[in-house]
């Protein structure tokens, strides 16, 4: 039997269930002839996780590590379970089954079936044409002998998965993956994201500005000291400083 690394051991005791992992729609640029989407009839396609990129769980998922589940319930293996896009990981709102899903030289990618003609997936392809929503996720789940803790980086590398869907999502748990590779590019994106908080303030009556002001500091230091759940603390991972949940600010803004 394999012995854990200290880390996973931790990471294995107080796992969920399922795990959920996001990345950028755009990671790699654009999509090869044939794979991109066509929302006109009602067909997604786009990366649900890349390769060898430390998220803000910190993962990173190495080509090849949904070999199994793809030939086990991929869109060829006639499963009675089969892989599918789910509404925002919601079981109880499936999209679509996949028509082809396979690991690229960048990452594991999708192209589904026509979404199904239902209210919800009516909703999500016209955010995801406007991208209002312009992230993926998966759910899955780690396989416990197929994992490694690199002590260098601090990621946990994840050899294998066990894939159970695809979900269009409004954030990710890594929101820089493609946009951003350095440091420099995330303090520009840190910075023009101020630069957009101080002109939406700006156009609040005058009365209102302290106020707002006052309450995006606060919400910032709420982001910074949250405490982190078990999985981020066994992974030694750290809340992003710089995503905004404008749903906690409208809802405590006083007009």
């Amino acid at each position: 039997m394999k012995l854990l690394h200290p880390k996973i051991a931790e990471l294995k005791k107080r796992a969920a269930p399922i795990q959920y992992s996001n990345v950028s729609v755009n990671e790699g640029g654009r999509l090869a002839e044939g794979m991109a989407s066509d929302f006109e009839n009602r067909i997604v396609a786009g990366y649900g996780v890349t390769w060898n990129t430390r998220n803000d769980y910190g993962e990173q998922f190495v080509k090849g590590c949904a070999s199994k589940s793809i030939n086990e319930r991929g869109p060829q293996a006639n499963a009675k379970m089969p892989i599918k896009m789910l509404n925002f990981h919601n079981g109880r709102e499936p999209l679509a089954l996949f028509e082809t899903l396979e690991q690229d030289e960048v990452g594991l990618r999708f192209r589904t079936n026509p979404f199904d003609e239902v209210d919800y997936a009516d909703r999500t392809l016209i955010h995801l044409r406007n991208k209002t929503v312009d992230n993926f996720s998966i759910g899955f789940n780690y396989v416990w002998d197929k994992l490694e803790y690199d002590e260098a980086t601090e990621s946990l590398i994840v050899l294998e998965m066990s894939l159970f869907e695809i979900s269009p999502v409004s954030l990710a748990a890594d929101p820089f993956t493609y946009a951003l590779r350095n440091k420099q590019d995330k303090d520009e994106a840190v910075e023009e994201l101020n630069d957009e908080i101080e002109a939406f303030i700006k156009c609040l009556p005058r009365k209102d500005q302290l106020e707002a002001r006052t309450l995006f500091r606060r919400h910032k230091t709420l982001l910074e000291t949250e405490p982190q759940t078990p999985r981020e603390r066994a992974l030694g991972g750290k809340k992003p400083t710089t995503v905004i949940d404008y749903n906690y600010l409208l809802k405590n803004f006083k007009k």
